[in-house]
């Protein structure tokens, strides 16, 4: 991921882009927003949907950030084969773009 942008702040039901590595920029929509808890974002693809769920847990030194990844619909066997390899980089990237953001805001 190269870069993640919101239009607006991080709350349910906004808006933002992810630019990846390779390929085109993706558009997507947060749909759970639960603060300091639970935050996921949805894109849609052609025959499938991409969801990054974000899960945050206390932890002795901080939080724990666990991110699940999951592509559902017809298509998305084709998908995750398309774009499998790129996407443990893409859950990191995700994390950090996501960090960055609240931090700043």
């Amino acid at each position: 991921m190269r870069e993640v942008i919101f239009e607006g702040p991080a709350v349910l039901g906004s808006t933002g882009r992810m630019r990846p590595a390779s390929g085109p920029t993706v558009s997507f929509s947060v749909t759970v927003a639960d603060p300091d808890r639970v935050f996921t974002n949805t894109s849609s693809m052609p025959g499938a949907t991409l969801t990054f769920e974000h899960v945050v847990e206390p932890a002795p030194e901080g939080a724990l950030v666990t991110v699940t990844i999951r592509i559902d619909g017809p298509l998305a066997p084709l998908w995750r084969r398309i774009i499998g390899r790129g996407i443990a980089d893409a859950a990191r990237s995700s994390v950090v773009g996501l960090l960055t953001y609240l931090d700043s805001a």
